[in-house]
């Protein structure tokens, strides 16, 4: 890093924000999105492999516990 760069343009730590770790956020967007894909899966499954089967309370059932995750994760791992 050449001397002339401000001190400011760079992070003392990259994975802080404000003195705090971005990992427990990432991991519960994270597990969100990927009940998401399983979301969509189980959408694909109902619509074009299994069209008499209705898979739609499951599906409604996967994306609360999806957000419902997202949600304790975002309030509280947000709590010092």
């Amino acid at each position: 890093m050449p001397d002339s760069w401000p001190a400011w343009s760079v992070p003392s730590c990259s994975h802080e924000v404000i003195g705090r770790p971005r990992a427990p956020l990432l991991f519960w967007s994270a597990l969100c999105f990927f009940i998401l894909v399983a979301t969509n899966s189980l959408l694909f499954l109902d619509l074009i492999i299994f069209p008499q089967i209705d898979l739609a309370l499951l599906r409604s059932g996967f994306t609360l516990a999806a957000f419902g995750l997202f949600l304790y994760g975002l309030i509280f791992e947000s709590q010092p």
